[in-house]
């Protein structure tokens, strides 16, 4: 593979196309993460421009996000079909496509012009002639890139056709056009106040979410906050608004033992510590060693105590971490179908199978976690699927499992849409990532 030579900045635009580009033969070909597959593709053609990197990952996300509507339409202008391609020309044709008929609003000359260069220059030259032809049969009459594809058309082809088939089961027909238009769009990026530390310091531009005081949904192009003055004296944390509010249900009071049993990086254990200053314990797990060894700095930006730290197997055991618990939290491993916009790799990287598993997996957790939780106390199960087999058939699963804990019947508050046990963020409804959670309280004794 070429490295990133004059002839490529010869062309106005292509660098940023050629980073996305073979970024999006990793993904597709390794199953790569579109962010991690970006980095690698700079660094395979010797870049390192903030700003082009900027651009290849706005392109490639939105190509991603839109994969199944742009493939639709290409390959019936394909003799032998988008798979006959090469793995690159593949990936040039898709981003060309986006920026034809999705927001960029790229001029379809422009977009045309770059694809075809990038052909040539990225070393498939004998197959520029069939990607101009191509491109210009799919560019629209007009000289400007059309807003969105018919709802029919999108509802019918953004998701695999598996996908498809169990989201339309578990919301309705009528709802798959909204979750459709919600998959393709960029999602919105938030901040979350410090309640215990908030000085009311400036904060980056955005706007007060409709659903809590302390998020702030960011401006676009509000870029990376790591070392904005507001994140990095703890006053403010990037977090997903729907996963602030799913923890914002778990129930703390004061003097409370509490578990984060998958706590990650400890974004919700961050949040768990802020609301509640007077905890009696607080313990964050996870099997991931190396996200938990990032809890003890995340919690001391923040200005809260540390938490215990413990790397931990649910299938297996606990660890040795001993309860009982008056709140566990567990946001346990799932398919991210309630994320598809801000990760739009997953769609075409899951499978039935996988779902399977996760379901078998979030029984497991939820099983061995459960013994940890005080008579009295509350265990706050949350995924960010909109599929109901991770989501209420598996919090009735537990409950038939076990007799001692009952929903709580507790009501939620908007924008949350209650179930049969627990309720739901629809994303299309709420500008927020897709979230089920169920508030489960364990007898007294």
């Amino acid at each position: 593979m070429p490295r990133l030579r004059d002839d490529l900045f010869a062309v106005p635009g292509l660098p940023s196309r050629a980073v996305a580009a073979l970024a999006l033969r990793r993904v597709e070909r390794d199953r790569a993460y579109v962010t991690k597959a970006l980095a690698s593709a700079a660094g395979e053609l010797g870049t390192t421009d903030p700003a082009l990197r900027a651009a290849a990952t706005e392109l490639a996300l939105g190509t991603w996000r839109w994969r199944g509507i742009l493939d639709a339409r290409l390959a019936p202008l394909l003799p032998r079909g988008l798979e006959s391609l090469d793995d690159v020309t593949r990936q040039v044709l898709r981003l060309a496509a986006y920026e034809l008929l999705g927001p960029p609003a790229v001029p379809s000359h422009a977009a045309v012009h770059v694809a075809v260069e990038a052909v040539k220059r990225l070393g498939r030259r004998g197959l520029a002639g069939l990607a101009n032809a191509v491109l210009r049969r799919l560019a629209p009459a007009e000289d400007r890139a059309v807003a969105a594809p018919d709802e029919p058309f999108a509802a019918r082809h953004a998701f695999p056709s598996w996908l498809r088939e169990r989201l339309a089961a578990a919301w309705g027909e009528p709802r798959m056009p909204a979750l459709a238009r919600w998959s393709l769009a960029v999602p919105t990026r938030a901040l979350r106040r410090n309640r215990s530390r908030d000085d009311g310091g400036d904060l980056p531009p955005g706007s007060a979410s409709p659903h809590s005081p302390l998020v702030l949904r960011l401006a676009p192009g509000a870029g990376d906050l790591r070392d904005h003055p507001a994140v990095r004296t703890g006053r403010a944390t990037v977090q997903e608004e729907g996963a602030f509010l799913a923890a914002e249900r778990l129930p703390l009071p004061p003097g409370a033992r509490v578990l984060d049993a998958c706590a990650g990086r400890g974004t919700k254990t961050g949040a768990l510590a802020e609301r509640e200053t007077g905890l009696g314990r607080l313990v964050a797990a996870d099997v991931h060693p190396d996200k938990l060894s990032r809890v003890p700095g995340e919690l001391q930006r923040l200005g809260r105590p540390p938490a215990e730290c413990r790397a931990v197997d649910w299938t297996v055991g606990t660890g040795g971490i001993a309860g009982p618990f008056d709140a566990v939290l567990v946001d346990a491993p799932c398919s991210g179908t309630g994320t598809l916009s801000r990760r739009p790799e997953i769609r075409w990287r899951l499978a039935p199978d996988d779902v399977a598993r996760l379901v078998e997996l979030q029984a497991a957790i939820l099983r061995r976690v459960a013994d940890l939780v005080a008579p009295g106390g509350t265990l706050l199960y949350v995924v960010c699927s909109l599929l109901p087999e991770e989501g209420s058939r598996q919090a009735r699963g537990f409950l038939a499992d076990r007799p001692e804990f009952q929903a709580e019947p507790a009501s939620w508050p908007a924008p949350w849409e209650p179930q049969e046990i627990g309720a739901t963020l629809f994303p299309p409804d709420t500008g927020t990532d897709g979230f089920y959670a169920a508030l489960l309280r364990r007898a007294s004794a």
